[in-house]
C-alpha cells in the first residue's frame, strides 16, 4: 500500500494486536544540520525505522548532549538501553576509551547523587 505522501506502508505479516515498538527520539536532522534534542514535531505515524549507518551513528554520538534525554525516557531497562547504545556508539568513534570516559562524565553530571545507578551503568559499558 502507498500513503498519500508517497511513502510505502509495509503490511506483510503485520499483526496489529501483537506488534509493539517503542523508540526514544534523541535527535534529528534539519536541512542537513544535526540536532541533538527533540524535534519540534512528532514523527509521522507508522514511519519506517531502520538502523543508522555507522557514519551517521558516529556523527550523532560524537557529542553526548543526548544523554539526559535517554536518562529521562520512560522505558523499561533504561540503564541497559543507555549502556547498550553507548557501547555501540563507542565502536564508531576514533578513540573508543576516550569516548566512553566522556560519556561517563556526562552521565555523572546528569545523574547527580545517584552514584549506585551511575556505577551500574558504567559497569555495563565494559
Amino acid at each position: 500500500a502507498q500513503l498519500g505522501d508517497g511513502s510505502k506502508l509495509f503490511l506483510k505479516n503485520y499483526d496489529a494486536k501483537g506488534t509493539r515498538f517503542r523508540a526514544i527520539i534523541v535527535g534529528y536532522r534539519d536541512h542537513g544540520v544535526l540536532k541533538r534534542y527533540l524535534p519540534p514535531n512528532a514523527p509521522r505515524m507508522y514511519a519506517f525505522v531502520s538502523q543508522c549507518a555507522a557514519a551517521e551513528l558516529a556523527d550523532f554520538s560524537s557529542a553526548t548532549e543526548f544523554i539526559p534525554l535517554l536518562l529521562a525516557a520512560p522505558v523499561s531497562a533504561q540503564d541497559d538501553v543507555i549502556a547498550a547504545f553507548l557501547r555501540q556508539a563507542s565502536e564508531t568513534q576514533p578513540d573508543r576509551d576516550a569516548y566512553l570516559v566522556s560519556a561517563g562524565k556526562r552521565l555523572a553530571t546528569a545523574l547527580g547523587g545517584q552514584t549506585h545507578r551511575l556505577s551500574e551503568i558504567l559497569r555495563r559499558l565494559q
